[in-house]
């Protein structure tokens, strides 16, 4: 039986590239600095735990599945690399796991990843007069079709491709696992709902003690 094992990601900032002063932005406001820089915290030892994790396994031969690639070899090589020097966690546990003789593989559709980049860059510059909120509305059932269909295609290259072992690190609100085949199995290193709910509960409203209970899961150890 093959096995892989599933990061649900959380985006940093040096992820996002030319988004993450809108993100960051965006945050503060729905959020309030207080709450909003608790979250940058619990997302700085979320990755601690899962950096901490990949440490103790055995890398040799991991095949590694990433959110956002859509190539393999050594021009994936490069943009691990890259990213990797950007600041992005994520990018750095990939690199060590290559560098331990894990094995980097193409992930996603180049077409997909390209209409998902346009239509989040159209939303991201949106004006802020009702404009914005007009737009997420038109834009809702193409932005779910797109990740459905990205989340199609990457669940068929693991199927496809995955010989033994394997990690896809991707993003918590992607639904890939119901695609993958049933003779894989999937190890969640961080339960993909739970991680869900905290993002779901930072946005709006809630008790306090609800959003404690979900940051403490977010930052909890991970048995290896």
């Amino acid at each position: 039986m093959r096995s892989l094992i599933y990061v649900p990601v959380i985006h940093e900032e040096a992820d996002l590239g030319s988004l993450a002063a809108v993100a960051n932005s965006q945050g503060l406001e729905i959020c309030g600095e207080s709450e909003w820089q608790n979250h940058r915290k619990t997302v700085a030892l979320f990755w601690n735990r899962i950096s901490d994790y990949f440490e103790k396994i055995d890398a040799d031969g991991l095949e590694i599945f990433q959110d956002g690639l859509p190539v393999g070899g050594e021009l994936a090589h490069r943009i691990i690399r890259e990213g990797a020097k950007r600041g992005s966690i994520n990018y750095r546990i990939v690199l060590d796991l290559i560098n331990r003789g894990g094995i980097i593989k193409k992930t996603e559709d180049l077409a997909l990843l390209q209409q998902e980049l346009q239509r989040t860059h159209r939303l991201s510059t949106e004006d802020s007069h009702g404009k914005a909120e007009r737009s997420i509305f038109r834009n809702r059932l193409t932005g779910d079709r797109l990740m459905a269909d990205r989340d199609r295609f990457t669940a068929e290259t693991i199927n496809k491709t995955l010989e033994r072992r394997g990690v896809l690190f991707m993003g918590a609100f992607h639904q890939v696992k119901p695609y993958l085949n049933g003779d894989i199995d999937v190890l969640e290193l961080k339960e993909i709902k739970k991680v869900r709910n905290y993002f779901k509960t930072l946005y709006m409203p809630v008790t306090r003690k609800s959003m404690a209970t979900l940051s403490d899961y977010m930052v909890s150890h991970i048995s290896p």
